[in-house]
């Protein structure tokens, strides 16, 4: 899940500079409940949770991706759809919590903004 965290990072900030807004700051308490929430949505079913945080969550059904092939499917399904994008690039965010979990089921993700 590291790298698919670490590779998720990357395209972020890569997509915030294209936008012109500076890269986010893993926090780590945010990154830990972002983890957590990852494997919650495993467990328990694809919802948002109540976190104080803007927040973007996406299930990729194929566990057979490599965690870098998931990032950039996260990635590619947030960047076309316009609330989403719009968290990731929000120039008023400066920190960002990425967790992911992978199971039989796929791949599931959350990214909290701050």
């Amino acid at each position: 899940m590291v790298r698919a965290e670490a590779r998720s990072l990357a395209l972020l900030n890569e997509a915030r500079q294209k936008a012109g807004a500076v890269g986010l700051v893993v926090d780590p308490e945010m990154a830990a409940f972002a983890r957590t929430w990852s494997e919650t949505m495993a467990e328990g079913g694809f919802v948002h949770s109540s976190a104080p945080w803007a927040e973007n969550i996406v299930w990729v059904g194929n566990n057979r991706l490599t965690a870098e092939q998931a990032a950039e499917s996260f990635n590619d399904l947030w960047v076309n759809s316009p609330g989403h994008y719009a968290n990731m690039i929000d120039p008023k965010f400066t920190s960002v919590g990425i967790g992911v979990f992978m199971d039989q089921s796929g791949w599931e993700a959350t990214y909290v903004f701050r």
